[in-house]
């Protein structure tokens, strides 16, 4: 699901800068600067304290949230304010899954299959990268960027209610998952 929610990087800000009339870099590198790098550091620094749960949850929400109020305001308001408001689902995506999903594949299995789990972890987020270039260009020359944008939210609210259902490996060691994979294993 969180590779669901990249379409934005590949199609999001050209679509998004043509419609303010922005030069779709010059977006992009606005939005990287001012809203996504900060906010991918304070994340990882507040994993541990807060939690790659909460953190992963507040994240989907927000991009939810930010991209369905920004599917139905683009074109209604000031140029600023829509950068602005997809700049904070970019906020919320560094919060959480931009952040927080490289923590799972490895945090929550022993070393015996850790290798296998980040793998099947990475080929997942590059199956719905490959999924996202064909698929949402085609749904946003069809229906237009209001829907594909109202998809995009509720895939996120689909992440937020997926991640429920994750381990909470905050403040666990790596060997604390190594032994409760032995125990498994001698089952």
């Amino acid at each position: 699901m969180v590779f669901l929610r990249y379409f934005r990087l590949f199609f999001g800000p050209n679509v998004i800068a043509e419609k303010l009339g922005i030069n779709g870099v010059i977006f992009e590198l606005i939005i990287l600067t001012i809203f996504a790098l900060p906010w991918n550091f304070t994340s990882a620094m507040l994993a541990d304290k807060l939690g790659r749960k909460a953190l992963q949850a507040i994240g989907f929400t927000g991009m939810g949230l930010f991209t369905l109020i920004f599917a139905f305001l683009i074109g209604k308001i000031s140029p600023i304010v829509t950068l602005s408001l997809y700049g904070f689902s970019t906020v919320f995506s560094q919060i959480g899954p931009g952040t927080i999903v490289g923590f799972w594949g490895v945090e929550l299995f022993p070393a015996t299959v850790r290798g296998l789990t980040q793998g099947i972890t990475v080929l997942g987020g590059r199956m719905g990268v490959l999924t996202t270039t064909f698929l949402f260009p085609i749904i946003l020359n069809a229906y237009g960027i209001v829907p594909t944008m109202v998809i995009l939210a509720i895939v996120s609210f689909l992440g937020a209610i997926t991640t429920m259902f994750l381990p909470e490996p905050k403040q666990r060691s790596l060997t604390e998952f190594e032994r409760l994979g032995e125990e498994l294993e001698s089952k």
